[in-house]
């Protein structure tokens, strides 16, 4: 209970603006998560494409060297059979 209708007043007055402060605040750090979120995500997307277009690079040469392999076993097969 207040005194006067002006102490009532007052006290929410107060209370409006340590409200508004902390929204503010809120608000702020909001912002700054989201911003900052954007930021990460854009960089883990870049990550992630690098990452996928080596990993296909990978496998290009990957099927590559299995071709060699297979290339030399032929060869050497056919030189044992020459050979015999």
């Amino acid at each position: 209970t207040f005194a006067t209708i002006e102490d009532e007043l007052q006290y929410y007055k107060s209370k409006v603006s340590t409200l508004e402060a902390s929204l503010k605040e809120t608000q702020e750090e909001l912002d700054e998560f989201q911003t900052s979120s954007r930021e990460l995500e854009e960089e883990l997307v870049k990550e992630l494409e690098s990452s996928e277009k080596r990993l296909a690079e990978i496998k290009t040469k990957n099927e590559i060297l299995k071709n060699d392999v297979d290339e030399w076993k032929q060869k050497y097969y056919q030189a044992k059979t020459d050979y015999n």
